[in-house]
């Protein structure tokens, strides 16, 4: 019975993929190559690019790597609350406290107000440090938890050990750090630098602002994509390319997660106290989640293409080997 069964499954699977529909896209897929593919076509890199979706639980090892990151950030958090005594600014820590009190629902903040006030208003050296270091720990294991994840890919054949892959994780976190650095710095204070440059007639139009704008966002798209790019050539021991297909896709589809994340922050984080706190809190992990999963599929494709490629190359050689 197993055995008629298994014979009608494979019957009916060749007849699909003999028929015309299936043959039509095939050829189109083959005449399709797209830029950072290699040479390969698009057929060609689908084949072990959906392989990998299929065998290589994307959605899991996204799981875990987000689990980590949503660890690494009460210590964060605690860093930015416990810097605020420090900052020199008149009213500024009862400008904090007051928008606290405003953004958690209900009499949540008279619950945690004393604790609030002890990060806010007391200078506490040994918190500071401690927290950064629970941060940097957790952070650390967060991105050692993504090349990890990085090394279970179905289409890799090569691994890193567990001790350089921390030391990686380390460097890795540096880079990424002064990436969102650099980036915010970007686009937080290019609108008042473009105002200020108008203001002393050194630009003017909008036309000239516009095209600085566009300029601004390329630049920070460079700047994400190449640093995407260094992530996934620590999780693999291929040839680095500052920009290659996986890292493009990759950087895409965090500019729309991210996206779509602010318009839901815009537009229904404040809907009303309790559901705002609460579905933010929620939207924030569903956007780590979505996040991992993008990488990890941006590294699937570098990883497809790299198999591919390699597959290629032995079909060559055997070909040569047959008619030599």
């Amino acid at each position: 019975m197993g055995f008629a069964l298994s014979e009608w499954y494979e019957e009916k699977k060749n007849r699909i993929l003999e028929s015309a529909p299936v043959r039509k896209t095939k050829l189109a897929l083959k005449r399709i190559k797209l830029p950072g593919f290699g040479g390969l076509n698009l057929y060609q890199v689908l084949q072990f690019f959906l392989i990998g979706l299929m065998e290589g639980r994307i959605t899991t090892r996204a799981s875990a790597v987000c689990f980590r990151f949503i660890l690494a950030i009460p210590p964060l958090l605690i860093v930015f609350l416990s810097v605020i005594p420090f900052v020199p600014i008149d009213n500024f820590q009862e400008s904090i406290m007051i928008y606290l009190d405003r953004a958690m629902p209900g009499d949540t903040f008279s619950l945690v107000e004393s604790t609030l006030d002890d990060l806010v208003n007391k200078k506490q050296e040994t918190l500071i440090s401690l927290s950064f270091f629970l941060t940097l720990f957790f952070s650390t294991n967060a991105v050692q938890a993504l090349l990890d994840g990085f090394s279970h890919s179905y289409n890799l054949d090569k691994t890193h050990g567990i001790v350089l892959q921390y030391v990686r994780s380390f460097g890795l976190l540096f880079v990424f750090s002064l990436t969102i650095v650099l980036g915010v710095i970007l686009i937080t204070i290019s609108g008042p630098v473009f105002q200020y440059l108008q203001d002393l007639d050194i630009i003017g139009g909008a036309v000239v602002v516009f095209f600085l704008e566009v300029a601004k966002w390329i630049l920070v798209i460079i700047l994400f994509e190449i640093a995407i790019s260094v992530l996934y050539r620590a999780g693999h021991s291929g040839k680095w390319r500052a920009i290659n297909a996986g890292a493009s896709f990759a950087t895409l589809g965090l500019i729309i997660v991210s996206s779509l994340f602010a318009w839901y922050v815009n537009n229904f984080g404040n809907y009303n106290k309790l559901y705002g706190s609460v579905g933010t809190v929620l939207v924030v992990m569903l956007w780590l989640y979505l996040n991992t999963i993008v990488l990890i599929l941006g590294f699937e494709i570098n990883a497809g293409i790299e198999k591919a490629k390699g597959h290629a190359i032995g079909e060559m050689e055997a070909d040569e080997i047959l008619h030599s």
